[in-house]
Formats: C-alpha cells, sequence, structure tokens
C-alpha cells in the first residue's frame, strides 16, 4: 500500500479536524453561505430572543418579537426546558421559497425565510405562517439545547459541543416540530389534509415507512416529508397513548445520558414499551381507519381516469396547449434537474422541454401558452447578488427552441396569458406580502415592466394561480388571508374583488375557467380529500367533479371543454391524468362543515430593545475540543481546537493550537473568512511539519528515513464569485508566504551524494479560476452532466519577497458524461501541471496515493494522486495525469437498522484505469506510469444525517514502483465534490 508523503499526512492532518468538526456538529448548516451584502442589519431584543432583521422588516420582526415570547411562554413548559441564553432569530427575505430551520450550535439560532406559503403543493394549511414557523423551529431549539447529567457535564468542560437531543432519530425531531405547529396553532401539517393523504396512501398502498425510514430522510418518495409527516402521526399516536408529558420525559431522560444513541433503551425505561411495538399498534390503527374511509369513499362511486405519466414523484400543473392537442406540465424528482416536459395529449411523445428550477411550498409552479401555442411562460427561481435566490418570468418559443426572460428583479411569478395575447397577469412577492399584477405583452412577445399596472395594494394576502376569463374580463387568482382562509377570488380587469367563492377553512387552489366562462374548476379538500370542483358563475353552484380515494390537483380544461387534466397522488407521488369533462357524473358538493379548532392567539405587548446589528455579540468561541496527534519528529502533540462565527456568517473562524513536550514543537492552525461583501476575504496562517518519504535516496544508512521540515505560512486570498442555480465561476487572488527549514539532522553522510533540501521563505501570489457546473441528485452515485474545471497560476520571486524565483502553473479538468441508463457515468480526467525557474529537492509535485475523492488540485499543493503506486512514489517539476471511470448503480439499499444511527442508501461500482508521473526536463511517453483496477461503494448516513461513502478499493500498478493495492477507504460528500 506505499508510505504516505508529507503532503498528504499534512492533508490527513488538516481533514481530520475539518471532519471531526462536520461529524460532531453535523447540525450547524443553517442558512447560506452569506446574506446579501446590501442587507442593512438591526437587532431587536426581547428577553429571550434577539431578532435579526433587514431593511423592510421592521414590522415583520416586531411581530416576531410578540409571537416568540408567547411561543416560548407555552412550549417551555410542554418541553420542559428554558435555554439559559437568549435565542437568535433571522429573518432573510433571501428566497422564494418557504423553509426555516434551527441549530443549538455554537449558540441557539433560527433562521427564517419570510416568503409564505402559497398553493396546495408544500404547506397548504396554516392560519399564521410567522406563527407556525416559529413554534416549529423554537420546539427544535428547546429540544435540543436540553442537556443535564452526564451531558451538562461535559458542557461545562467543552462548552456547546455536546447536545444528546440532536443525536436522535430525526422522526423525534422534526416530527416533534411538526406537531407541535399543530398543536399550538389552528393549522400545521398535522392537521393537514395533503400530509393526511401522504399517510393514508401509504396504507392503502402497504408503503408505510418503518422506523429505520422515519429516522432518516430516505430519497424514495415521500422522501424528506417523511420524518415530519409519518413522524408527526406517530408522536401523536404516542402521546395520545400515553400523554404528552411522557413524550417531554422521553427528551429529558436522553438528554442526561452521557452516550448518544441509546434511543430504544431511552424509550423503553420511559413508556415501558419499545418503538417498534407502538409502531406496529400504531400501523394496525391506521389500517383500521383508512380501510373504513376507503370503503366509504367507494360506496360513492370512484372517478374514473386515465394515467399519461407513471413516474410518481411531482407531477403537477398540467396545461393544455391552446388546440389540445399537447400538455406541457411541471416535473421534480431525484433523477434529474427539476424542468417542464411537454407530451402529446394522449401521453405519447413524453419529453423534457427544458430545465427549470421552481420554488417550493409557495407557488410559481403553473405554465401558461400564448394564445397561438408558440410560446409557453413559466416561473423561474434565479441567483441574484450571488446570494439571494428569487422568482422571475421566462418563456420558451418553440419555433426558436430558445428561452427568454421577460423579467428582472421584480420576483414576479405564475405568469397567465390574457385570451387574446395581450396582456399577462402574474403575481409579485416581496418581503413575504403579494400583489396582482397585470402588462401589456408587445409586438415581439416581450413586456416592458416600466408599464405594469398593479391590481391589488402589497399586503399579508397570499396570491397564486391567477388565470384570466375566457373574454379577458375577469382574473379568478387562489388567495390566503390571515386566519386561514384559503379561497379563490374573483377580480375585473381593473383590480376590484367582484366575488369570493366561499369564505371558509377549506383549502381552494389552482383555478382555471371552463372555455365558455360558465365554471371555474379548482381543487379542494372540503371533505378532507381533494378532489377536483366545478363553480358555476352564472348561479354559484359548486359541483364535485372527481370522488378519489387519494387526492387530485391542478386542473386544466382543453380548448374544447371535452378533456379534464390533473395531477392524481398515489403512494408513489403525483402523476397526470385525464378524464372526460362531461358534467354527467358531477354532484352537488357536500356542505363543508370545519374540522379546525379555533383559537385566539394572545399577542400581549413585550418590551424591546432596538440597536444596529453587532457581530461581536456571537463571534466569542462556544466550545473547544481536544487534539492528540503525532509527528514523526516531533512526537505525540496535544492540542485543541475551536471555531466560530456571527449570527449573520458574516466572520467565521477556525483556530487550533498543539503542542509537542518531546521537542517543544507548537502547530498551529488559523484560517478567518469575512463575507460582508461580494468577494469573500480569507485569511490563514499555520505553522506545522510536513514529511517527504524515502527523500535520501541511495543512502544505505539513512534512505528509508523520512525528511521532515518545519513549514510556516501566511496568507490571505480574495475569492470573487460568479453563480447562478445551475454552475458557478469563481476567480481567487491570493498572496502566500512560507517559510521551509529543516527539524532535525541531514546530510552530509558518510555514503550519501544525493540533493539537499532547500530552506527559505518561498513566497508567492497567486491567480485561480473555478468553474463548476455537474450536479447530483437524490439518486445520483456521481457528479452527473457536466464538468468542473480549475486553473492556476502562482509565481514566486524577489517581487514577493522569495528567496526562490519559481512560476507554476496547473489546469485540472473533470468531465462527467452521463449514459442513457439512469446514474450511469463516465468520468474523465486530464491534469497538468509544471514549474519552471528555480528548482528545489522537493519538487513541485509528487505522484502516487489513495485519492480522497472528485477533488480538484489546488496550485499550492503538490500531491498528484494515482491509484496502484504508493504516495510520494515519483517527484518532478512537472506532472500530468489521465483517467477514464465507468460508474453505475447496483443497488438501491435504503435500509437502516430500527432507529439505530446508521442507514444504507445505494451501492454501486467503478472500474478505472488511469495514467501519469512527475518527471523533470523531456517527457517520454516510456515513463508513463499506468494503473486500472475496480472500486465497490456503498453510500451511507452515519448519525443520521452526515453522508458518508465506503469504498473497497483494488488497484494494479502495471509500471515502475506499482504494486497491487487492496484497502478499504472512505470518502466525505465534501470530499466529492457536492
Amino acid at each position: 500500500m506505499g508510505t504516505d508523503n508529507g503532503w498528504s499526512n499534512k492533508f490527513k492532518i488538516k481533514n481530520m479536524k475539518k471532519y471531526l468538526i462536520l461529524i460532531i456538529l453535523f447540525y450547524t448548516v443553517t442558512a447560506f453561505a452569506k446574506y446579501d451584502p446590501l442587507f442593512k442589519w438591526n437587532t431587536l431584543e426581547t428577553k429571550h430572543f434577539k431578532i435579526h432583521f433587514h431593511q423592510g422588516e421592521e414590522s415583520i420582526a416586531e411581530r416576531a418579537a410578540v409571537i416568540s415570547e408567547d411561543i416560548h411562554e407555552k412550549l417551555s413548559l410542554r418541553i420542559k426546558w428554558t435555554p439559559k441564553e437568549q435565542t437568535h432569530i433571522v429573518l432573510a427575505d433571501i428566497m422564494d421559497g418557504v423553509n426555516g430551520m434551527a441549530t443549538p450550535w455554537p449558540y441557539n439560532n433560527i433562521v427564517i425565510f419570510v416568503t409564505q406559503p402559497a398553493g396546495v403543493v408544500g404547506f397548504d394549511l396554516y392560519d399564521d405562517w410567522l406563527r407556525m414557523v416559529i413554534t416549529h423551529e423554537y420546539t427544535h431549539i428547546l429540544q435540543m439545547d436540553m442537556v443535564s447529567g452526564p451531558a451538562q457535564k461535559l458542557q461545562n468542560i467543552f462548552g456547546r459541543i455536546y447536545f444528546p437531543n440532536v443525536f436522535q432519530p430525526i422522526w423525534m425531531v422534526e416530527g416533534l416540530g411538526t406537531f407541535e405547529e399543530t398543536e399550538l396553532t389552528s393549522g400545521g401539517r398535522g392537521r393537514s389534509s395533503l400530509d393526511e393523504m401522504f399517510i393514508r396512501m401509504a396504507i392503502l398502498e402497504n408503503r408505510l415507512p418503518e422506523l429505520d425510514l422515519m429516522a432518516h430522510m430516505p430519497d424514495t418518495w415521500p422522501s424528506s416529508q417523511v420524518p415530519y409527516v409519518f413522524g408527526e402521526y406517530f408522536i401523536r399516536f404516542i402521546t395520545e397513548k400515553y400523554g404528552r408529558e411522557k413524550f417531554a420525559d422521553i427528551s429529558t431522560a436522553y438528554s442526561g445520558r452521557g452516550f448518544p444513541f441509546l434511543v430504544n433503551s431511552t424509550g423503553r425505561n420511559v413508556l415501558g414499551q419499545s418503538y417498534e411495538n407502538l409502531w406496529n399498534e400504531w400501523k394496525s390503527a391506521l389500517e383500521q381507519k383508512y380501510k373504513k374511509q376507503e370503503n366509504e369513499i367507494k360506496s360513492k362511486g370512484l372517478t374514473g381516469s386515465t394515467p399519461l405519466t407513471r413516474k410518481g414523484n411531482m407531477n403537477i400543473y398540467p396545461s393544455f396547449s391552446p388546440d389540445g392537442k399537447r400538455i406541457a406540465y411541471t416535473v421534480t424528482n431525484g433523477d434529474e434537474f427539476p424542468g417542464i416536459y411537454i407530451m402529446n395529449a394522449d401521453g405519447s411523445g413524453d419529453e423534457k422541454l427544458i430545465d427549470n428550477l421552481f420554488s417550493y411550498g409557495a407557488a410559481g409552479m403553473g405554465l401558461s401558452w400564448s394564445h397561438d401555442g408558440g410560446k409557453l411562460y413559466y416561473t423561474k427561481m434565479e441567483t441574484r447578488n450571488n446570494t439571494n435566490i428569487y422568482n422571475d418570468i421566462f418563456y420558451y418559443d418553440f419555433k426558436s427552441r430558445k428561452e427568454g426572460r421577460l423579467t428582472i428583479g421584480i420576483r414576479a411569478r405564475d405568469p397567465h396569458v390574457s385570451p387574446d395575447g395581450k396582456r399577462l397577469v402574474f403575481v409579485v412577492n416581496k418581503l413575504g406580502k403579494t400583489k396582482l399584477a397585470v402588462c401589456e405583452i408587445m409586438e415581439n412577445g416581450l413586456i416592458d415592466i416600466n408599464r405594469i399596472v398593479y391590481l391589488t395594494e402589497e399586503s399579508g394576502n397570499q396570491y397564486s394561480n391567477p388565470r384570466f376569463s375566457p373574454d379577458g374580463s375577469r382574473i379568478a387568482v387562489s388567495a390566503w388571508q390571515a386566519g386561514g382562509y384559503a379561497d379563490i377570488w374573483i377580480f375585473d380587469s381593473n383590480g376590484e374583488k367582484t366575488a369570493e367563492l366561499a369564505h371558509d377553512r377549506a383549502v381552494d387552489d389552482a383555478p382555471v375557467w371552463s372555455s365558455d366562462g360558465k365554471f371555474i374548476y379548482f381543487a379542494s379538500d372540503r371533505t378532507g380529500i381533494y378532489n377536483v370542483y366545478a363553480h358555476e358563475t352564472g348561479t354559484a353552484k359548486l359541483f364535485q367533479v372527481t370522488n378519489v380515494i387519494s387526492g387530485a390537483f391542478t386542473p386544466s380544461v382543453s380548448g374544447d371543454g371535452s378533456k379534464l387534466v390533473f395531477s392524481l397522488y398515489s403512494g408513489k407521488g403525483f402523476d397526470i391524468h385525464v378524464m372526460d369533462a362531461g358534467r354527467d357524473a358531477w354532484k352537488p358538493a357536500e356542505e363543508y362543515k370545519n374540522p379546525y379548532p379555533e383559537i385566539k392567539y394572545e399577542d400581549k405587548p413585550v418590551e424591546t430593545k432596538a440597536h444596529a446589528y453587532d457581530p461581536v455579540e456571537t463571534l466569542y468561541p462556544c466550545y473547544w475540543f481536544p487534539i492528540i496527534e503525532s509527528g514523526s519528529k516531533s512526537g505525540i502533540m496535544f492540542g485543541a481546537l475551536t471555531s466560530g462565527s456571527d449570527v449573520l456568517n458574516r466572520h467565521k473562524y477556525f483556530l487550533s493550537a498543539e503542542y509537542g513536550p518531546k521537542k517543544g514543537r507548537v502547530w498551529y492552525l488559523i484560517h478567518y473568512t469575512y463575507d460582508g461583501l461580494y468577494p469573500s476575504f480569507n485569511l490563514q496562517l499555520s505553522d506545522s511539519d510536513k514529511s517527504y518519504a524515502d527523500f535520501f535516496k541511495g543512502d544505505s544508512t539513512h534512505g528509508k528515513e523520512e525528511y521532515v521540515e518545519k513549514e510556516r505560512a501566511y496568507g490571505f486570498s480574495v475569492d470573487v464569485p460568479f453563480l447562478n442555480t445551475k454552475s458557478s465561476h469563481i476567480f481567487s487572488f491570493g498572496y502566500r508566504f512560507k517559510k521551509i527549514s529543516r527539524f532535525g539532522a541531514i546530510p552530509p553522510w558518510s555514503g550519501y551524494s544525493g540533493e539537499l533540501p532547500s530552506e527559505g521563505v518561498l513566497s508567492s501570489g497567486n491567480i485561480k479560476y473555478k468553474f463548476k457546473n455537474t450536479k447530483k441528485y437524490a439518486f445520483s452515485i456521481s457528479p452527473e452532466n457536466g464538468r468542473n474545471l480549475d486553473f492556476n497560476y502562482e509565481e514566486s520571486g524577489k517581487g514577493f519577497g522569495s528567496d526562490f524565483g519559481i512560476k507554476k502553473h496547473s489546469a485540472d479538468w473533470q468531465e462527467y458524461i452521463n449514459l442513457p441508463a439512469k446514474h450511469q457515468v463516465i468520468k474523465s480526467r486530464i491534469f497538468y501541471g509544471g514549474a519552471s525557474g528555480d528548482v528545489i529537492p522537493q519538487r513541485a509535485f509528487h505522484l502516487g496515493g489513495n485519492l480522497p475523492g472528485d477533488i480538484i488540485l489546488p496550485v499550492d499543493e503538490k500531491c498528484v494522486y494515482l491509484r496502484g503506486y504508493p504516495s510520494n512514489s515519483f517527484r518532478g517539476q512537472k506532472s500530468a495525469l489521465f483517467g477514464f471511470e465507468y460508474r453505475f448503480p447496483l443497488k438501491n439499499i435504503e435500509k437502516g437498522w430500527d432507529s439505530y444511527p446508521i442507514f444504507f442508501r445505494r451501492m454501486h461500482g467503478a472500474v478505472f484505469s488511469e495514467g501519469g508521473n512527475a518527471w523533470d526536463g523531456v517527457f517520454h511517453f516510456s515513463d508513463l506510469k499506468r494503473s486500472a483496477g475496480f472500486e465497490l461503494r456503498l453510500d451511507t448516513y452515519l448519525i443520521y444525517h452526515v453522508p458518508v461513502t465506503l469504498r473497497f478499493v483494488f488497484a494494479k500498478g502495471f509500471d515502475e514502483k506499482g504494486e497491487d493495492q487492496i484497502y478499504l477507504a472512505l470518502w466525505t460528500q465534501e470530499a466529492e465534490g457536492e
């Protein structure tokens, strides 16, 4: 297997620290890497919270202060915990999607996107979004922050590093948050007809996730919904059986355990029964409930429909072309980039039209054809200012087969073209508020955003899916308003509201007019199951069009009014179905009965203190962790590491220091990043050992000894990114000072006549460029469909304060080519690096060793990996590497073990052939070092969250110093280049 060279040792030391942080503190990932530098931040303090907000969010922050204190009063009693410090809440209008997140590290922190839900698919039932999301996320804070007993003693020593309740199955964390959002509001996913549909169909189709799936986030549908929805229902079952107090006791008991993952024993100790037995009992109760409901629905007569797709996952928002011959629809799944598909009206000719990223839970998935069928209008999410992800309106031109953009920066969504093709109606979203807008379409098919007319005032009402009537005089739109009323409203062409089809707690969504304007079709859960309904505009009569067991959504009617296409749910997901639109099977809608409780919230005034945001308040270290390492000359090193960031991620740092008593040696690493501007500024200082194996060749006495040098360095760099949702470009400019000196004795020794290692100052300036457009999807085994490029140039000389004059450059190209079979990939790679000027015996490049992942080689490092050869086998001023690797899936496992913290995702393999060399002077093809082999890889989740790929590797080197290598290794997700 060979001996690792010094660079590899250094790599392992640095990455061991990094991955230790990743594994132990995996829950630290909260929001984006950085917030928009144009945001100006302030802080509003209450007794238990610090609410950080940017311009435009003043009223949201004031309301969040009132809601948070009210929720704290209720939840702290229910969960039996009060944090010692204030909890930070960041309100950020950074994305036209719906989300919130929480972490207890390094301090209690909640991040909330202020965009509110709209439309059915996502969060369909809520009465107050800000209250619901704060309830959910603060539940996490109280549960995860809770420590006692041995865990508290560990925190007393090491700080905020070990939180037992974080190391629980995900259903116990996310399920509890979803449970409390339901209990403390009149909405929530525990009452949602959409989420109950997931449960109902899982039972009826024998797809109920077992505990091992609920403990993680599986990739198979309903994927990430599993721990939230199924976890909530399971926790509700437990609390109904034993009482809410008992589940609070589980968190309390687990928080005091000194060793994590004792999930089952804690449950048995508190409940007197295993989770497995409770799961079986829960399943039996669900089967009885939903079998009975199925029979009741069947007794009323089921609606017949023809499936046009059988893909599962999410195939939604179908839209007939004006001539009724084609259907466009949106697709999101785990096999490809989200996009828009198009097919013939009979389901034939199904193909992807264009990639497109949709917002989830905040509308924006609807499609609209131009009046002549020549264009398709849609919403697309794109990166703005390198930081925010906002909606705008795009179109696809079928004649030119090209995409065009209609709006830039106004955050428009849900476009619909008037029947005469002269106007476009859409929704604008900002700061959690929406308004309806209309604009004329010019002769070239574009719009002038300066001529936009807003039909409504900006308000907390959440509009989605506006649709012109056939004569263009009216607009039907989904409208959510405070209190949880999600109804269909009608506006005239001047923006005057003329009708509200209902005003109740039923969720009505996705209206569409019949071709004669006499009916408005829409989806509604007024019976507890989503079906398509038709409102007769002349009489205000309401008819139930479909009667299904699962759920029917997002209808569209053909131009001649004969066909109705919609999205029908099954246990595999949503698929497109079609049926006759005739009225023969319609039935009068049943009278609506409100199943939801009436909850009046006490918005008590709270005392607040406002001030400008101060990053210093959250920059102090909150933990430390001990390190024990070994250096070949320095001996055993003892030390510690810590890290931190302010709550807005403007300032981030990592610190480590170690001491070796054998030689009195001190190692340290200091890394600081400032992200308060569009470029990122990095500063790094370090002092460590670097080893070179087999340096003193030909010395019979000392030839096998490693040469060890001290390497003290400092440097800074500026990273300038240009990002969008499908690719990234990053330019970097930097300076580095490095002083190298020997550590221990070196020749002259008797019998040695070889090179001596160089010492002195090696300082340089560098320029780097990185490009990436590869993607990884849920079921990917490798990066796919694109390339990773890296070009570097570094120059050392007197002008940089260097003792050496060296110019070094490198280029690394990794191409990932998809084969016709799903997720089969050919990876090809070409690397070349060269150095000119002064030659130091350590050389510019080292060749050999096990690759740590799909990494790009930085110019300031030396090791070029070649499997089948020991590390540091060859050294030279130039190096080249090429390789081909065929990667193929073997089995999608998705299996764990009860509630234990390991989950096997999928097994895959790779066959590779590669070659390269490191040399001085002229390259001779005969000097090429070749290798080949194969790998078996197993993707896993460890500790419930951390993705790790275990590898069994066989590699054979065919040339000088080549060997047969068999070993086990691992990649982390970061090393894989995701």
